[in-house]
């Protein structure tokens, strides 16, 4: 049975419930142990049981729609009716695959976990969800680039974006939010089993994340718009010290004008090696 409010000494509103497939490790672990921190509660949806015990773990087989409509049953049995819900789609399957090695079973048992039974959870919980509940995709950056050798994972990690675009826009107006959430190669138990521990190639692929392209294009346009500022001054001041009067107005002119146009070019250098820095 699931806690209700009083026993969430933590808050005076009603907790949420947060429902998070994949969690009894890796990202899903770390997700459910923020919501508990936060005095929500957790229901932990995986094979395995989640490794944080206040979680309510319920053994679930998410490419199998018995085992899915059995673990909906039991939340919609024992839920409060104005609790609000945050469905964490995080459970995901990668297999060691290319565009030329990869079995039509392979591929269905792949997009069965990463797609299907996604679409299964949400058609079973959507109908008890209130205003103000989410769904929440665990994507990746492989939902809009490619790397080899991870050929169906990359396919349905596409989907899921679709997915959760879709999903935006079907539900748009009932006051339930989702987004999708894409992280870098992270170090958990599905990429070291996929990358086969190799602890060189693991720090090789931890050296291409995109951190530093990030924070290298947000300088670089910051930059670029203090530039365009500095430019617009400029020019103001042209005007004004155009039509003022007086030598000591025009010598100052020239010196603002001159300051003003140093400044720029060396914001938009800057900018520019910014940008760079980010692809290095």
């Amino acid at each position: 049975e699931l806690p209700t409010t009083k026993d969430n000494p933590m808050s005076d509103a009603r907790p949420t419930v947060a429902i998070i497939t994949g969690a009894s490790a890796g990202i899903g672990a770390a997700t459910a142990k923020a919501f508990l921190d936060r005095g929500d509660i957790v229901i932990a949806v995986a094979r395995r049981p989640c490794p944080h015990t206040e979680a309510i773990s319920i053994a679930t087989d998410l490419t199998s729609a018995e085992s899915i409509d059995a673990l909906a049953q039991q939340i919609k049995s024992n839920l409060d009716p104005e609790a609000k819900i945050c469905l964490v789609h995080n459970a995901a399957r990668m297999n060691k695959d290319r565009v030329d090695a990869c079995a039509d079973d392979d591929l269905r048992a792949v997009l069965e976990t990463n797609i299907v039974g996604i679409n299964r959870l949400n058609q079973a919980l959507l109908p008890c969800m209130r205003e103000g509940s989410s769904i929440v995709y665990v994507g990746s950056t492989l939902a809009e680039k490619a790397v080899p050798g991870s050929f169906s994972y990359v396919i349905s990690k596409h989907a899921q974006l679709g997915m959760m675009r879709a999903t935006c826009q079907d539900l748009m107006g009932s006051g339930i939010h989702t987004a999708m959430v894409c992280p870098g190669f992270t170090d958990t138990e599905m990429l070291r089993t996929h990358l086969g521990d190799n602890t060189e190639v693991i720090n090789a692929i931890g050296a291409l994340n995109s951190f530093s392209l990030l924070v290298g294009f947000h300088i670089s346009y910051t930059l670029f718009g203090v530039s365009i500022l500095f430019t617009l001054v400029a020019m103001i001041s042209d005007q004004y010290f155009d039509t003022a009067t007086g030598l000591d107005f025009y010598y100052f002119g020239i010196v603002v004008k001159r300051i003003y146009a140093v400044m720029t070019n060396w914001i938009l250098i800057a900018g520019t090696l910014f940008i760079f820095m980010g692809f290095m």
